[in-house]
């Protein structure tokens, strides 16, 4: 029998200098002073970052222990993940954010401690007219091109670049 029930977990909140306030305005959170909110992670089991249960018999249990002890009635029989392998998020993204590079789980898993590739997927709930959505390097931009543009200041002519449509 599974012992698990659909389970409601408490957001973390993460603040950033290209935050707003939006995900009070547009999801209803409830946010503290300041216009710095830039994510509410919904569902995450990374390091001392934990979402826990906020209703039922779980009440208060870490992501993490319920993994440790339910994996296969959370993810299937088949689960091979000593993690919850999935990090869900809402953005509000007031300013650009900085260009980041993510990992696959091959290259991860060679890192200190070892971790999960990062690939992602979005939808997109609001954009203003000017939104942009930086999704790797253009064709014919290697690693010696993206540096010489860097050094000149013009990152942005090397980036594959999306309108992000609501």
């Amino acid at each position: 029998m599974n012992p698990l029930y659909p389970l409601r977990f408490r957001p973390l909140l993460k603040r950033a200098i290209w935050g707003g306030r939006r995900l009070s305005s547009h999801l209803n959170k409830l946010l503290g002073d300041g216009e710095d909110f830039a994510e509410s992670w919904e569902i995450v089991d990374h390091g001392s970052d934990q979402s826990v249960v906020e209703y039922g018999p779980l009440k208060d249990v870490p992501l993490r222990q319920i993994m440790e002890q339910h994996a296969a009635a959370l993810l299937g029989q088949h689960a091979d993940f000593a993690r919850f392998p999935l990090l869900f998020k809402f953005l509000d993204c007031n300013r650009s954010l900085s260009v980041q590079v993510h990992p696959d789980d091959a290259y991860a898993a060679r890192l200190t401690p070892p971790d999960l590739g990062k690939t992602e997927a979005w939808v997109v709930l609001h954009a203003e007219p000017e939104a942009r959505i930086y999704a790797g390097l253009k064709r014919g931009f290697d690693r010696h091109a993206f540096e010489r543009e860097v050094r000149r200041g013009a990152t942005e002519l090397c980036l594959h670049t999306i309108e992000p449509q609501v």
